[in-house]
């Protein structure tokens, strides 16, 4: 994106939000969340558009749910995307969401998107949940049904 900053997720946001506003044809917006780490400093810079929290896994157990509030990208034009950053401790889990477990949540209820967190966050899993064994539990939440959205999850380990 020309005149944009890539290491500021809110110049991002911002500029994927006035180039979709543009050239939208209908309603239609997205979510997203993004973060920046610098690998050699462990700060990660991260900014949100209507997204579900990434949730860090921390060895000290300063377990964290990083929101951002700002809406979904397309919604406005004058909106702002506050940016937010923290240092991470070695090693670390960061588990990052579609907007599926959202509306799981949304249909399910607030718990079952907080009974996930805590299954990730349990002290049990020493080295982190698996992408897998994350999958399993939400659908052992949904109790058979089927996903109401598209469903990803992303792990990021910082060792």
């Amino acid at each position: 994106m020309p005149n944009v900053d890539c290491s500021d997720q809110a110049q991002i946001l911002s500029a994927l939000n006035q180039t979709y506003l543009a050239r939208r044809q209908s309603e239609l917006y997205f979510t997203i969340w993004c973060g920046v780490l610098n690998v050699q400093t462990r700060q990660l810079r991260y900014s949100a558009g209507g997204h579900p929290p990434a949730i860090v896994r921390s060895p000290n157990g300063e377990n964290l749910r990083l929101t951002a509030n700002a809406p979904p990208v397309g919604c406005f034009s004058d909106v702002e995307f506050p940016s937010d950053e923290i240092s991470l401790a070695v090693p670390t889990n960061i588990y990052v969401f579609s907007d599926g477990m959202f509306d799981m949540q949304r249909r399910e209820g607030a718990r079952a998107l907080d009974s996930l967190v805590e299954f990730l966050l349990e002290p049990s899993a020493t080295d982190g949940r698996s992408v897998e064994e994350v999958r399993l539990r939400a659908m052992e939440l949904l109790d058979g049904r089927p996903l109401p959205d598209d469903c990803s999850i992303l792990k990021l380990s910082l060792v």
